[in-house]
């Protein structure tokens, strides 16, 4: 490995460094030491070797599918003629003083629409004499 050079000039050997902690446990929440071992207390259970091993062994690759999108979704042709209407929850007169639905549709949104009514008000035309 390589030396390092600290910012007071002290040179660092990693590699030394490495090698003199290789027993030691590693700081974490996993049971091994520096070098990889898998530890319980000071005993090594696993050497790091097996650990390795272990993964890199290749899971077999999923069998592929075909699947025809088409087949699926029906004949695109076809028109969908249904259409979700939805039920009038409320009837109520706004502020403004137009009357309006509120309007619950299958899927659960609630839409509020302006009822077209024609008033007596709105009837009345204005005639000259």
């Amino acid at each position: 490995m390589r030396e390092v050079k600290t910012n007071k000039g002290r040179i660092i050997n990693m590699q030394e460094l490495s090698d003199m902690h290789q027993e030691t446990r590693a700081i974490g929440n996993m049971p091994v030491n520096a070098r990889g071992d898998v530890v319980k207390g000071d005993v090594v259970i696993k050497p790091y070797s097996e650990v390795a091993k272990t993964r890199q062994v290749v899971a077999e690759k999923p069998q592929a599918e075909e699947v025809n999108i088409k087949e699926n979704f029906g004949n695109p042709e076809e028109v969908i003629t249904k259409v979700d209407e939805g039920h009038i929850l409320n009837e109520y007169e706004g502020k403004d003083g137009k009357m309006y639905q509120e309007i619950e549709f299958a899927d659960g949104s609630i839409q509020v629409r302006e009822m077209k009514t024609t008033t007596e008000s709105s009837k009345k035309t204005k005639t000259k004499k």
